[in-house]
């Protein structure tokens, strides 16, 4: 079924919101937020990594931002997404409790350490991040800086928001630009992740240039893979 269909169902949730039961193909932004058709979801409870977060392990530096958004992804293809959703926040964005396959996202993301529970969460988040942090999961392996930190220490970041029409179409046009070229089959070039274009020294990547595509550009502003600013002491 290539349309999306919503399907209100008769029951409640504990917060008293209908539950939605939304059948399609949800896209991960970043480890909180998602899209689902032209709409922008954040979830409720949580606040995860920012997508060009880097952590340290027993390895060395690792991309745990981008592991959380994988992480989400991974979630949102676990079967049907079904959501409680309240009025949009100011910058557009629904702020919902969701769950994908009877599991519960936000749980899902603190669980594994790749989120924090934050004011007023629910208390099953709180004790998940408890045992995630013994259990040293995700970004409690070794040094890191908790989402909130690295957004006050790097000024210019901005969280991910819907963009708006016209931002919308030029993207389309940059991304169809870009995934068909004039040979057809695949593009020329094509980078999975933010690392791998760092790795090969080609980001930033601006929009048009080769390698350019919406889902690196995590802040919609033209600039796919941006340099991670590092900590500021």
């Amino acid at each position: 079924m290539r349309g999306l269909i919503f399907i209100i169902v008769g029951m409640f949730v504990p917060c008293g919101l209908a539950a939605q039961i939304m059948l399609g193909q949800a896209r991960a932004v970043d480890g909180d937020t998602f899209f689902f058709g032209n709409t922008m979801y954040q979830i409720r409870g949580i606040d995860a990594l920012e997508l060009p977060q880097v952590c340290m392990g027993d390895n060395g530096a690792w991309p745990c931002g981008e592991a959380a958004k994988e992480m989400l992804a991974t979630l949102l293809a676990n079967g049907a997404l079904q959501c409680s959703r309240s009025a949009p926040d100011p910058d557009g964005r629904i702020i919902a409790s969701c769950s994908a396959g009877n599991k519960d996202l936000g749980y899902e993301m603190v669980a594994a350490g790749y989120a924090v529970s934050i004011q007023n969460s629910d208390t099953r988040y709180v004790a998940a991040q408890a045992d995630a942090k013994s259990q040293r999961l995700g970004m409690w392996r070794g040094e890191h800086e908790v989402p909130a930190a690295y957004r006050a220490a790097n000024a210019q970041y901005s969280q991910p928001r819907p963009p708006t029409q016209s931002q919308s179409s030029r993207s389309r046009s940059a991304v169809n630009v870009q995934r068909v070229p004039p040979s057809g089959g695949r593009p020329r070039v094509y980078y999975y992740t933010c690392s791998q274009a760092w790795a090969e020294g080609k980001a930033p990547i601006f929009r048009g240039e080769p390698g350019y595509r919406e889902g690196l550009d995590g802040d919609y502003d033209g600039i796919a893979c941006e340099p991670y600013r590092g900590r500021r002491r």
